[in-house]
């Protein structure tokens, strides 16, 4: 602990002490960004089975009147699962 007060109080380190701040924040800043697109890319990893509500598995559909009528051809078994 002293060795680092000694660091510190030594004014030929005091000049760094902005450089190694600004490298600091600018590693905090990054890693947030990082966090903020990993939160907001969705992450669709198949789960092995066939699902109506997700996203993989709707794209799938030829289009919307398709995916409409797969919806409407299920029995309340199958549709809630």
């Amino acid at each position: 602990m002293k060795n680092l007060k000694n660091i510190i109080n030594d004014s030929k380190n005091i000049k760094y002490l902005p450089i190694f701040l600004l490298l600091i924040s600018i590693v905090i800043f990054l890693y947030g960004l990082i966090m903020l697109f990993m939160a907001l890319y969705a992450n669709i990893k198949a789960s092995g089975e066939k699902s109506i509500i997700y996203f993989k598995d709707i794209s799938l559909s030829e289009d919307y009147e398709a995916y409409k009528q797969k919806i409407k051809n299920m029995n309340s078994e199958n549709f809630f699962g």
